[in-house]
């Protein structure tokens, strides 16, 4: 893949972020192998590593990436009974593109400030085990291992280094009591699915503060990333939560809906306090989100119009919210936050399926920001080939805080080779 992107609006965080231009090169490599050990089961590895080289166009800079993604179990399944172990990749939720309850992996801080188009996730140690009786399915899921981000490890490795020997290492365990079940019906029109979770927050907890570089040089960004670091706080909650999924199919059309109730989770608030530092902390509020969607299929025409909405329960005071507001200052009262989302996507194709052109567009309320995408994809099946071009626009009104709009154009040329082996 190669690309570039252009974003604009973030010089009250650091003069050299006014402007900023990169050039992109992505070299990934994926397999995926299935070996079917008996009748009964089969092992399933999937490797995908990804290499990037980002050009920083105004301080003329390289900087290199890595990003790698491992998903390994085992599947044994015997009459009515299915189990799956090993390093899995989850889903949660059936409304496509704005999913409000696919909760069940960590996020990374990163995904603040970065634009992943394919929504990758990490896997985790994990336990899934379906039962079949006809038209119901029950599920459960178990995460028994402490999951931990690039964050959380390096928090635990500062609090190491920092800790006196008179200090008593505090005995933290790496199992954890994680678990899931649903219980889903299908019939022939309608599908529905329940679940009750005692599972993780997928947003960790974080709390840093960042000293911005000044133009009178007084303060450094290698000053202001130490002091960053010294103080930078990321650990695991828990998060106890039940969720409602259903889809409707007639003929062509499509009718889907998934809802999350969550007893508490987390949400980040910021605050830039005189244009000099940047403070980020995290608060916890009960929590309620559902999106819908309708779809229309035609010959040579698909359409999907997505509407969701999230609402977050008495949040603390003095806190303002990261997606939700936009004030000036903390906002210094108990309240509840709301996040809506309009969304419409239409997709053309040729008769073969081999030339596909997709257009998305939304909008956030009552904190306005404004997406656009555009793909073109030309598939040659017969050669495993795929060539696509995708252009990414975001803004968003004016950030009270930041003083400015935040503006980012995005382009990507991917070039996809499949290799099929016996």
């Amino acid at each position: 893949m190669v690309g570039g992107s252009e974003t604009k609006g973030l010089a009250v965080l650091d003069p050299l972020l006014s402007e900023i231009k990169e050039l992109r090169l992505v070299t990934t490599y994926d397999q995926s192998v299935k070996v079917q050990t008996s009748p009964r089961m089969y092992n399933y590895f999937r490797l995908s590593i990804s290499f990037s080289q980002n050009y920083e166009m105004e301080k003329e800079r390289i900087f290199d990436g890595f990003a790698s993604i491992r998903e390994i179990y085992s599947n044994y399944r015997v009459g009515s009974h299915q189990l799956r172990y090993g390093t899995q990749i989850f889903g949660l939720g059936k409304v496509d593109l704005d999913k409000v309850i696919d909760v069940l992996h960590m996020n990374n801080i990163m995904g603040l400030y970065t634009f992943d188009p394919d929504d990758s996730k990490d896997a985790i140690p994990s336990i899934r085990y379906n039962w079949f009786r006809g038209e119901h399915t029950a599920t459960l899921y178990l995460s028994p291992i402490r999951q931990q981000t690039f964050g959380m490890r390096f928090t635990e490795f500062r609090e190491e280094v920092e800790s006196t020997d008179e200090e008593e290492e505090e005995d933290v365990s790496f199992l954890r009591d994680y678990y899931g079940l649903q219980y889903q019906w299908t019939g022939d029109i309608v599908d529905a699915r329940f679940g009750v979770f005692h599972w993780f927050d997928s947003n960790p907890y974080i709390k840093l503060e960042y000293q911005r570089i000044t133009d009178n040089g007084t303060t450094t960004l290698q000053g202001s990333f130490e002091n960053m670091l010294s103080s930078y706080d990321e650990h695991e909650t828990r998060s106890d939560f039940l969720t409602l999924e259903l889809d409707a199919i007639w003929s062509d059309m499509v009718w889907k809906l998934e809802s999350g109730l969550f007893k508490k989770r987390n949400l980040y608030s910021y605050e830039i306090p005189e244009g000099k530092h940047i403070r980020l902390s995290t608060v916890r509020s009960p929590h309620f989100a559902f999106a819908t969607s309708f779809e229309r299929t035609f010959k040579y025409f698909y359409w999907l119009m997505i509407y969701s909405h999230r609402k977050s329960y008495d949040v603390p005071a003095d806190s303002h919210i990261f997606l939700y507001e936009n004030e000036s200052a903390l906002i210094p009262r108990i309240r509840d936050v709301v996040r809506n989302q309009v969304s419409g996507v239409a997709v053309l194709k040729t008769p073969d399926n081999s030339l596909r052109i997709t257009l998305l567009n939304y909008q956030t309320w009552p904190f306005v920001q404004r997406g656009f995408a555009s793909i073109f994809t030309w598939e040659r099946f017969k050669e495993d080939m795929e060539l696509e071009l995708k252009l990414f626009r975001l803004e968003t009104e004016r950030q009270k805080m930041l003083e400015n709009t935040i503006k980012t154009n995005q382009i990507f040329l991917t070039y996809t080779q499949k290799f099929t082996a016996n």
